[in-house]
């Protein structure tokens, strides 16, 4: 159970009582009540805790109670702290005469901060109260809600087994070897729904992933796309994803053959389309293409049946790959086709996969250890019956204590011979979610299910939100972002989420997401402790619903408009997915001085933020991403405790100065810099810094910029985007004379980066001119670096190749206009992963012996001018992979299996991926 922050909330008291002591309003001995009482609460959560798994309704309601008393205790203690910091900025004799006329609002001020507490009490002595009524004893400790956290710093990071690894999945290559044939099979031309059918847990959707991501498959369809249906989509969102999937939307327009003119249906276009206009565009894209589109999680006939009419039968060989829990749906969507189910495996298949998902890369355990629990270890997975997801699941419980009497204990707990096997997987989560080490984990894994089903995640976006919410408890021996990176690693060692994507050096997880049978019991279990409501279009918020269960609310698929906004007037969260549409937006922030977090990414609608939102002075994490956001208020430099504003994708040009003022502000996300930030005063606490540039008065804004960075001494991640309105003019035809020095970032101004002993990531698009003549502009310790357009006439190897601790370098599009690139020995002694992409001009690249030992993974994009691969690729014994995409014929040639001119220095790569240009 996700335990009240009690103790979150005494800390904060605490400080509160010591740094704001002599402003309080006459009501520290109240205060101090309330710290108090709430330690004497603490006593008695061990009983509430096992009386919670007993699943008692008086119980759960009580934790609950106390959960809303500590979120009124820190919105207390957020006004508390928001008023005596304008109190401090009155100075001096304006100060005083300010004091003075603000004598009437302090005595208002006074009144509702002590009618706050007031209420606060009243509540604490009903809780107090109806324990002796529930039965509620005190267990003479505390919860101890750190506990288990050290679990995490002998943890190597983000390194561990999970559910879509080759090495993880057991008796799936007979299932893959049918399916890759039967899409493949060109004996009937005709259009076909090849189905996967089976109970939820079985691996239907990573076995279809795994076809899906096949090199022969993809190679076989030039048009690709993966849909996840989900029960609760509607069919208008459905057509909007199909439609983005298979046209590309949003990588740069929609997907094209060669010499194909380019469609003008855009994201905007498409969110204003009807059901008929989204069926007639889908169905005249796909029209005469050869394609494979996979339908993730069908429900009903119904759905198949609203949809079948957009795939058009050319007679050309194309497929849909379909997966459902019903067999009627897999025999009505194409009864000539016979569905593919999936069976539980067998208990020598249940061992072996929970044997690799509990020993997989952990080189600490002995062979004999494993016999020794092998007798235990078996009966173990006999109890999961055959569900794949459920040996996963086990298999990140038992990997914590590998040894006799903790798998015994496990063993002793698993009385399930009557259950099914699904309500068998489900009883395996909840005790491997009971077994984490502390409340703030719990909390931080139900939190996932707020994102849609099959959404992959991203573990920088998850983290800032965690640490918005106040998950994260302070710690001294450690940095916020650093423990939550703790939590987030102890959920993949757990295999609770699944990692989708990693990046190649040091293996850094990039995307996840959660098994749809995990998130919906996430969901479920989230809704009955409080700690966040789901709403979908078929479950609307309405004005009777009490606030109580609506402190944070997590909205799928449907507008803003239906939702009675009064009704969540206590919401703490409100988080949007597919919310299409914001008409009424303008009264949105009318009934939500509570927020912590709002996030509106892809809302379609909002077009602009009120003043209503300096209001908002509890708000950490605000999101408008890929909104249609024109202006910020300039009260948006009230909120004194922002910490992340994400407004890439909006339209905003200009940033008001009160922004650069909000000291709390650490990731900071911005498609413009405008010049009108101040010299003094500013925020100093950035960590990650996202900003683009645009033509206009760009001279002043570097001169700007460079100021400001001079103060930005926490900086890790810097990403400076100035391509963008140069790429734009060249598609269109439009160049002006006198864009190229616009896009061109001054040395200056990478010269500061030397100094940043923090900053790992940078990511530069835009020329740079004359950088490399010395080795002083990059930080030293940096690890990751992008250059795109940078039009480099030196070669950048030289310098770059002396950054001890590179693991990432890509040199994107235009980034390099010379014709040779040299790596010499010594150079890039860490570098992991090198990708050189689309226009890279070098024709001829030399890698002597010693250089780039480590290199594992070298991806080869559209290099249209190079005449070979490498001299010297052979060198390179450390190369795992390498990745040559849309490529020219010629080099194609060259590296033909056994024939090609190069094929001698990549024949000792294990993997070789291949796609030519189209």
């Amino acid at each position: 159970m996700p335990f009240p922050n009690v103790t979150s909330v005494l800390v904060k008291l605490g400080d509160l009582l010591v740094q704001e002591g002599i402003h309080l309003y006459g009501t520290d001995e109240k205060i101090q009540w309330v710290k108090t009482e709430l330690m004497r609460i603490q006593f008695f959560l061990g009983d509430a805790e096992s009386k919670w798994k007993n699943r008692d309704t008086a119980m759960m309601n009580w934790v609950k109670e106390i959960t809303y008393v500590g979120y009124e205790i820190e919105d207390l203690i957020d006004l508390i702290k928001y008023k005596n910091e304008i109190r401090r900025r009155r100075k001096g004799f304006i100060g005083s005469v300010s004091r003075f006329a603000h004598f009437p609002g302090e005595i208002i001020t006074l009144h509702k901060v002590g009618s706050k507490i007031d209420k606060i009490k009243a509540k604490l002595e009903d809780i107090s109260n109806s324990k002796d009524r529930y039965g509620i004893i005190a267990t003479g400790n505390r919860v101890n809600e750190e506990s288990g956290v050290d679990e995490m710093i002998n943890i190597e990071r983000f390194h561990s087994p999970h559910f879509v690894d080759d090495t993880d999945v057991v008796g799936f290559d007979g299932y893959m070897q049918k399916l890759i044939a039967r899409l493949l099979n060109q004996a009937n031309p005709a259009r076909s729904v090849v189905s996967i059918t089976g109970m939820g847990g079985l691996g239907k959707t990573t076995l279809a992933r795994k076809v899906f991501n096949c090199p022969q498959v993809k190679e076989n369809f030039p048009t690709v796309a993966w849909i996840a249906v989900s029960q609760k989509n509607t069919l208008i969102n459905l057509l909007r994803e199909i439609a983005k999937q298979v046209m590309d939307l949003g990588k740069g327009g929609p997907r094209r053959s060669e010499g194909e003119s380019s469609s003008s249906l855009s994201i905007q276009k498409m969110n204003q389309m009807d059901e008929l206009e989204l069926k007639s565009a889908i169905f005249e894209f796909l029209k005469g293409r050869n394609y494979l589109v996979v339908l993730d999680d069908v429900w009903s006939t119904d759905d198949w049946g609203k949809i079948c009419h957009i795939f058009p039968d050319d007679n050309n060989g194309s497929k849909i790959l379909l997966t459902t829990r019903d067999m009627k749906v897999a025999e009505h969507a194409d009864p000539r086709s016979t569905p593919l189910e999936l069976q539980v495996l067998g208990d020598a298949e249940s061992w072996e996969l929970l044997l690799r998902n509990i020993f997989a890369r952990n080189h600490e355990f002995k062979v004999d250890q494993i016999k020794e629990l092998e007798a235990l270890g078996q009966k173990l997975a006999s109890r999961c019956g055959g569900l794949p997801l459920a040996l996963v699941v086990l298999g990140g419980l038992l990997r914590r204590n590998v040894n006799y009497d903790s798998w015994s204990e496990i063993l002793d707990t698993m009385h399930w011979e009557s259950m099914t096997n699904g309500q068998r997987c489900l009883e395996i989560l909840a005790l491997s979610y009971k077994d984490l080490p502390n409340y703030q984990i719990k909390s931080c894994f139900l939190y996932i299910s707020t994102f849609p089903k099959d959404c992959l995640i991203s573990p920088a976006k998850l983290i800032r939100l965690w640490i918005a919410e106040g998950f994260i408890p302070n710690d001294e021996r450690s940095a916020l972002e650093e423990t939550a990176e703790g939590y987030f690693n102890i959920l993949i060692q757990r295999s609770l989420v699944q990692v989708a994507k990693r990046s190649k050096p040091g293996k850094r997880v990039k995307k996840i997401r959660i098994h749809d049978v995990l998130r919906d019991w996430c969901a479920e279990e989230a809704q009955k402790s409080g700690l966040l409501n789901t709403i979908n279009s078929e479950k609307k918020i309405k004005p009777s619903l009490t606030a109580s269960n609506d402190n944070r609310v997590a909205i799928h698929n449907t507008n803003l408009d239906d939702l009675h906004a009064s009704s969540l007037g206590n919401a703490r969260t409100i988080l949007t997915f597919g919310l299409n549409s914001c008409g009424k937006s303008r009264n949105i922030f009318d009934h939500f001085n509570l927020l912590r977090v709002l996030d509106l990414q892809g809302s379609s609608g909002i077009q602009y933020l009120p003043d209503k939102i300096g209001e908002l002075i509890h708000l950490r994490y605000m999101g408008i991403r890929n909104t249609e956001v024109t202006n910020l208020p300039s009260s948006i430099g009230q909120l004194p405790y922002l910490q992340t504003f994400d407004a890439r994708g909006t339209k905003i040009t200009k940033v008001p100065i009160s922004f650069w003022k909000i000291q709390s502000l650490m990731y900071v996300y911005l498609p413009c810099f405008s010049e009108n930030v101040p010299r003094n005063e500013i925020t100093q606490n950035l960590h990650k810094l996202y900003m683009g540039f645009t033509l206009i008065n760009h001279r002043i804004k570097w001169l700007v910029l460079y100021n400001f960075l001079q103060q930005q001494n926490k900086l890790v991640s810097l990403t400076i985007d100035v391509a963008k309105g140069l790429l734009e003019k060249n598609e269109t035809n439009e160049k002006k004379e006198g864009a190229n020095i616009g896009c061109c970032i001054p040395l200056d101004v990478i010269s500061l980066f030397f100094s940043k002993k923090d900053l790992r990531f940078i990511k530069l698009y835009g020329e740079i001119r004359g950088l490399f003549y010395h080795d002083q502009f990059f930080p030293k310790n940096l690890t990751e670096l992008t250059l795109k357009m940078s039009n480099l006439n030196n070669d950048p190897m030289g310098i770059l190749g002396k950054l001890q601790y590179l693991m990432l370098l890509r040199l994107g599009i235009g980034s390099y206009q010379g014709t040779t690139l040299h790596c010499y020995a010594g150079y890039f002694p860490r570098l992991k992963h090198l990708s050189l992409e689309w226009k890279f001009i070098s024709r001829e690249w030399d890698v002597q012996y010693g250089a780039m030992p480590e290199l594992a993974t070298l991806h080869i994009n559209g290099c249209f001018y190079m005449d070979k691969i490498a001299i010297g690729l052979h060198y390179l014994t450390a190369l795992k992979e390498l990745r040559l995409s849309d490529i020219p014929p010629k080099i194609e040639k060259r590296v033909m299996k056994e024939e090609g001119a190069d094929w001698p220095i990549i024949k000792h790569i294990p993997s070789i991926n291949l796609r030519r240009a189209w």
